[in-house]
């Protein structure tokens, strides 16, 4: 198996197993979408997965479930994303000549996000998990 490909693949198994992890948490069903956004808007540092990058992203509001994060895949754009039945959504964009798509999950006290996405910059698509902690 090539190198490349034994990345991907563990790429791929440690975002299997992130979402194991994450999803064996109890949620807190008593928040609504716009009670979360709320609680999720401010700065977070990131720990990048594959690379290893440490770096600082902030959240804001866009509306009720709307937020954009600033300094996403720390390239200094800015990406949009919605709360949705309580996780984090980006859906397919074009940002800074990137193409972003993607998912997060909360952690109950809404201080941890597990951030998996997929970036394509023209050279070919590559699968980041990021955590972002408070």
């Amino acid at each position: 198996m090539s190198k490349k490909k034994l990345i991907r693949c563990f790429i791929a198994l440690s975002a299997l197993f992130v979402v194991f992890f994450v999803s064996c948490e109890v949620a807190n069903d008593s928040l609504t979408d716009e009670e979360i956004t709320t609680k999720v808007v401010g700065s977070w540092h990131v720990t990048e997965k594959p690379s290893g990058n440490n770096y600082q992203v902030s959240i804001a509001t866009k509306g009720s479930i709307n937020v954009t994060i600033s300094n996403f895949y720390n390239v200094d754009v800015v990406v949009s994303a919605t709360i949705e039945e309580g996780s984090l959504i980006i859906p397919e964009q074009l940002v800074g000549g990137y193409t972003f798509k993607g998912t997060g999950v909360f952690s109950n006290s809404y201080k941890t996000i597990q951030l998996s996405y997929s970036v394509n910059d023209g050279s070919g698509v590559e699968n980041v998990t990021n955590t972002l902690t408070r």
